[in-house]
């Protein structure tokens, strides 16, 4: 079902690889997830993500320094300036919100995986969809991932694996209708009106009595 696709640790993986930048070490960074996560260029494109059973189909709108994606019912925007990430239920009016700066790992590799356990090489080049780039390997404890990278650092096809939970799980991306150009801020923020979830609501002090209805001495009939 979509719903258990999409709760795999190993999509999490891809949906932020998709989004990936050039693997060329970043300024004032040594870390090769963060190197591979934000490229410098705008744009927006339609994806599709399989495991090989469960095909599910988004779109993804990014800007150097955020990505949101939405898959399904599902939108995800993570913030890879401040180091937040955002999971939007559907309806859009509670996220859940995370916080991946300064922390070894990230809340989209698979469990036990960290940041200084990737390791990045370049292993050909290959035209994809009338785009020119480079092909990536990357590689961590538990898998490996096939990446397909444009010259300006969007990837667009990825495939690979990893074991999850004792299990083999395998991904495959296909980028489609890549749109380079601004996009629109607003897609990168909250909705008017959203909240984390677990924000307590407003609290109310308790309920006022109303007064007892003030009556006046029981009438008799006349004798």
């Amino acid at each position: 079902m979509p719903n258990r696709f999409l709760k795999t640790a190993f999509l999490m993986l891809a949906v932020t690889l998709f989004a990936g930048g050039a693997p060329v070490r970043a300024a004032g960074t040594d870390d090769p997830y963060l190197q591979i996560v934000n490229p410098n260029v705008a744009y927006s494109a339609g994806i599709t993500l399989s495991n090989g059973k469960v095909s599910i189909k988004g779109t993804v709108h990014h800007r150097p320094g955020a990505t949101r994606t939405h898959l399904g019912r599902t939108v995800f925007i993570d913030e890879f300036e401040s180091g937040r990430w955002l999971q939007f239920l559907p309806g859009g009016k509670q996220y859940i919100e995370l916080s991946s700066r300064g922390r070894a790992r990230a809340p989209y590799l698979p469990p036990r995986v960290r940041r200084r356990d990737l390791r990045i090489a370049t292993v050909g080049a290959e035209t994809v969809a009338g785009e020119k780039t480079r092909k990536l390997k990357l590689t961590f404890p538990n898998g490996e991932m096939l990446l397909w990278q444009t010259l300006d650092g969007i990837v667009i096809k990825m495939n690979g694996w990893a074991t999850v939970a004792k299990r083999k799980q395998t991904v495959t991306m296909v980028m489609i209708e890549l749109k380079r150009g601004p996009q629109d801020p607003a897609l990168f923020r909250p909705p008017p009106g959203s909240e984390p979830l677990g924000r307590p609501g407003k609290k109310t002090g308790p309920r006022e009595k109303a007064p007892p209805e003030k009556t006046g001495p029981k009438k008799t009939g006349a004798k």
